[in-house]
């Protein structure tokens, strides 16, 4: 199962309170996700969110998006680092 390590930053107030986090799309390539997919987010703690791709100015920057919920849940705020891998049926 890959696995990447990614960098917290502040989701915009469009994706807030929605379940989603934004990550690059080239890391969503290299891990084989979707748009839509089930992420397994890890930093002190645990928790699942949906992907979506990042932003245009966010490629290259190894940025995981995650609203205040989401940090809260994985006990990380922003600049922190985390890990994310697919959820998948065999998980």
């Amino acid at each position: 199962m890959s696995v990447e390590t990614l960098r917290v930053g502040e989701a915009q107030s469009r994706d807030a309170n929605r379940g989603i986090v934004r990550i690059d799309s080239g890391v969503m390539r290299e891990l084989s996700l979707a748009s839509g997919d089930v992420i397994e987010i890890t930093g002190t703690k645990k928790t699942v969110a949906l992907v979506w791709p990042g932003y245009e100015g966010d490629s290259g920057k190894g940025l995981n998006r995650m609203d205040g919920y989401a940090r809260n849940s994985t006990g990380v705020s922003t600049d922190d680092q985390v890990t994310v891998k697919k959820i998948t049926e065999d998980s």
